[in-house]
This record gives C-alpha cells, structure tokens and sequence, in this order.
C-alpha cells in the first residue's frame, strides 16, 4: 500500500495474521515506486484489447501474421512449433489505433482478457478489504510487530533460562507460520513440515493429503542440514528413504503438474509421446521444452562449473526462449497461465555457455603444461512473459 508519503508491505500467514511488514519513508523511494506503477498498469491497459476500461475494446482490429513465412518455416524445422500449429500464425490482431507505439510489443499479446477495477472512491473498495486499507492502524501494527521480533532476539541472546526458553518457543511458532507458506494449497501435509493440529486432520485435497502425511512419518529419514548413517544433508529439505519416496512420486508430481496438461511441470503424467491433456497448445510446448533441451542442470547439481541450488532444474536460455515462443504463438489462455507462472515465478533464470581455457596439468614450478578448452555456464535472467 502506497500514499504520497509512505509506502508499506505487509506480509500475512494464510490465518490472516501480520508475519512481517516494513515502510518506507523516503520520498524519493515512494515516488519512484508510484511512478513505475501507473507505467505498468498504463502498459497493461493499452495491451489489454477485451477491456472496458481502456477505451479500445469497441474499436477494429485487423488480423495479421506476428511472423513471416519463411521465420515460421524456420521454427518448424528447429522443432520450435509443430506443423499443426500453423494456424496460430495467423491468430494475432494488430494493435487498435491510439495504442501508443512504445506499448506495441510482441509481449502485449499476453496481457489480454484481465479485468481492471479502478477503486477512486471509499465505496468502491470491497468490505473484506477495508480494515488491510487503513494505513494509520497497519502503521501500528507493523510497530508492534517489529517489537515483537527486537524482543525474540533479545530473548535468545539472555543469560537467564527462562527468557531463552520463552524466546525459543516465539521463535518456533514464528518458524511454523513461515512453513504455512511452502504447504500446496489446499493440503495440510504435502509441503515444508505441516500445519494439521492433530493426525487425523487433512486438508481439501485429501488423497494427496493422506499420502503426504505417510511419507512425513517415514522412519528413514536425514532433516535439513543434518548428519546421519555418515551423510550430510546440505539441502534445506529433509532427504528420505528412496522407498519411501517411491509410494509418493506419482501423487506429489501431480500437484506439481498445471492443471489440464500431461506434461507442464514437474515431470509428466503422459503414458506416451502423442498423449495430451485438455490444454493441447500449452502441452505441445511443454513436451518439446522436456524433451528436446540438450543442456539443462538438475537441481542441487553442479554441471559446466555451476551448482544450481534451485529445487527445479535450469535450462539453457535457447530452450527457454524457445519454449516462450511456442507459448507466445499459442497465444491461449492455458499457454499465457503457463509462460507467466514458468518465466514470472518458477524458471527465472536460464544459462548460457561459454568457452574457456584452463590448465589440466602443471610442472613443479607451476608452469602449465596441458591446457584444455571447456564449456563454463554463466547465468542469465529470463525474459519476463
């Protein structure tokens, strides 16, 4: 929430309560924020064709081909698109007139179909959202939370026991809000710890719930940056028991999955290379993504000199483009859910690969001897979608 003055950011766990906020006071800060705001929100606007808001939805457009022939011909070849995809080169629509030309992008075609409600007056604002909107108050609240936290901290720096123990037991229950936060949706076991009260107590998605919880209660088992049986888990998950995993596989990779495709997300649900889900176009992308990347780092793996501590795995930025442009000329609803959750939120980062030159062998006076030439990755961010 911003004003003229102040600029704050409140964080709240899924029972509502505040976790975590900050404000800003600095007027230069709020300002700039403020500007790059009404920029974006003007920029979607503009790209947005199907909304009543901006003045553009009754005007005509005309259809036309977002690439030539012969580039569409090229992607084809490269496997980029499939040839039944051919009629989506010509499902574009040029921009109306009074878009400006700076908002006339490649890009804008993804911003189509979101609804804008302008809130200009106090009654517009819906009732659930009155109290979030009172700055005074979450000024105040954000006060006392920051006293709350300087207080843990003392707590656990005190000599006397009784304030550690108190301290730690605020520390805990701050840590079991935080972990509300990697728990899936709808569920109370499948994610970083849980947040059922009792055993018998499972979320929305009780199937995957049930499993979830089996598989937390695996005997067999090495916690976050923990030794056990002579191994040291540096992962900040707890690593179980391969036939413990096994029993869960199939029901966690289906949470992981979009909903409506076989093959968008974690792994692929698909029983063979022709089989799709009921969002094709998207899927189609997603299969080529999977399956036809040469270069690609596992998570918590280190290849061409580069650890990716990611729990997903990193791909080549080629891979990742091309994937974005199967999406782009799909130009579906499925396929604009897919680009921004993949490049907005999970896969920001890609890699390229560069050749250097290093030493395999030197000489006892530290002359190299034996050079070799080797691929090094470097990261790179990923365009957003």
């Amino acid at each position: 929430m911003v004003s003229n003055k102040y600029l704050i950011q409140v964080i709240y766990n899924s029972d509502g309560q505040m976790m975590d906020c900050e404000y800003v006071r600095q007027r230069g800060m709020v300002q700039q924020f403020r500007t790059r705001f009404y920029s974006e929100f003007s920029q979607a606007l503009a790209r947005n064709f199907t909304s009543p808001f901006n003045g553009l939805a009754g005007r005509t457009t005309h259809r036309h081909s977002l690439v030539s022939d012969h580039d569409f011909e090229q992607y084809i070849e490269h496997d980029i698109v499939t040839p039944e995809m051919v009629e989506l080169q010509y499902n574009v629509y040029e921009f109306p007139a009074g878009v400006p030309a700076t908002h006339q992008t490649i890009d804008a075609f993804g911003m189509r179909n979101l609804t804008y409600v302008p809130l200009e007056v106090q009654t517009d604002i819906p009732s659930d959202l009155q109290e979030l909107l009172n700055f005074r108050e979450l000024k105040q609240r954000c006060n006392v939370r920051h006293m709350q936290l300087k207080q843990i901290a003392k707590g656990l720096q005190s000599s006397d026991p009784e304030h550690q123990r108190i301290a730690n037991e605020n520390l805990q229950r701050h840590k079991r809000a935080v972990s509300d936060w990697f728990l899936s949706p709808n569920t109370k076991w499948c994610g970083k710890g849980h947040s059922a009260s009792v055993y018998h107590q499972l979320g929305g998605a009780s199937r995957a719930d049930m499993c979830c919880r089996k598989h937390d209660h695996c005997k067999i088992m090495i916690p976050a940056m923990g030794t056990m049986w002579e191994l040291f888990n540096f992962r900040p998950f707890t690593i179980s028991h391969c036939s413990c995993d096994s029993r869960q596989r199939r029901d966690l990779s289906s949470m992981l999955r979009v909903p409506g495709t076989k093959w968008c997300g974690k792994g692929w649900s698909a029983r063979n290379y022709v089989e799709m889900g009921g969002y094709s176009k998207a899927d189609r992308c997603c299969r080529q993504h999977d399956l036809s990347c040469p270069f690609w780092i596992l998570g918590f793996e280190t290849k061409y000199n580069l650890f990716n501590w990611r729990v997903n795995t990193l791909m080549h930025c080629g891979c990742d483009e091309r994937f974005r442009t199967c999406l782009k000329m799909a130009d579906s609803s499925d396929a604009n859910l897919v680009g921004k959750l993949f490049f907005n939120i999970v896969q920001m980062k890609c890699f390229v690969l560069k050749p250097e030159t290093v030493c395999v062998k030197r000489t006892w006076w530290n002359k190299c001897e034996k050079k070799i030439r080797r691929k090094r990755a470097h990261l790179r961010d990923n365009r957003k979608f």
